[in-house]
């Protein structure tokens, strides 16, 4: 028997698998456990230097080994922001450096005294960044930044506007028209997502609020780029959701040297 016409192969579902893969991932990206708490990079990149290579921690430990670091009690938030950057491998209890967290040992300072410094200087209102106090550090945050295609289509997005600089509300729609998926996830709190939305998914600009954006978003995230040198440091559109004013929260790329 001779097959005279090969079907052409197709995977109707292929691109609706993508779509739900790139919105499950984008979600998991940005939900409580996995953004940042701190507006300072510091507890983050503290850990290179508190944790030795090649050997595990129980949680009961950490405490003792930042005694001399100014770090909050609770170290959920810093754990998660540190795992979040590829510095720890967290396994229930036990704590331990990846090969990144390994690495950074031979690129950013590694004396608990000198992140303490840092700390205490880079966290003053109106007091320089990580990138102009400990440029090097910074260099090295922005690497492990860059790896996230949310800080990749943020920054396409305000490299495709001629001043590189924008509006949070406005970038959010620059981001739409790049990403809309990630952009939704990303700008938007879950629950807030069907009162500006058509049933296709389409943002209705005019319905949104700026009560509906993300505060993580517009103060932490906004705060850890800055500090890694992708954002200049601007005047934010207000410290709650209740006050934020979107239209005067400019978000500015720096340009590299």
């Amino acid at each position: 028997m001779k097959v005279l016409n090969f079907p052409s192969a197709k995977m109707p579902l292929h691109a609706v698998f993508r779509q739900i893969s790139k919105q499950i991932d984008t979600t998991i990206q940005v939900t409580e456990h996995q953004t940042f708490l701190y507006n300072v990079p510091t507890h983050y990149l503290v850990w290179v230097a508190a944790l030795s290579a090649n050997k595990i921690y129980t949680m009961d430990e950490l405490p003792f080994l930042l005694r001399d670091y100014p770090m909050p009690k609770d170290l959920r938030g810093a754990l998660r922001g540190a795992k979040n950057l590829g510095l720890l491998h967290i396994s229930g209890q036990d704590v331990s450096l990846t090969e990144t967290g390994k690495t950074a040992q031979n690129i950013i300072p590694v004396d608990l005294s000198r992140w303490t410094q840092i700390h205490l200087i880079v966290k003053q209102r109106n007091a320089p960044t990580l990138a102009e106090y400990e440029p090097v550090a910074a260099e090295f945050l922005k690497l492990l930044l860059l790896k996230s295609p949310i800080v990749n289509m943020l920054i396409e997005a305000l490299n495709s506007l001629p001043e590189k600089a924008v509006t949070f509300d406005k970038l959010a729609q620059t981001c739409d028209t790049l990403d809309h998926i990630r952009t939704v996830v990303f700008f938007f709190n879950p629950e807030t997502v069907p009162l500006f939305s058509t049933e296709d998914g389409e943002i209705i600009w005019s319905k949104v609020d700026p009560a509906y954006y993300r505060s993580t978003t517009y103060l932490q995230y906004k705060s850890i780029l800055k500090h890694a040198g992708i954002l200049i440091a601007t005047a934010l559109g207000g410290s709650t959701s209740k006050n934020y004013m979107p239209e005067k929260d400019i978000w500015t790329l720096r340009i590299s040297d």
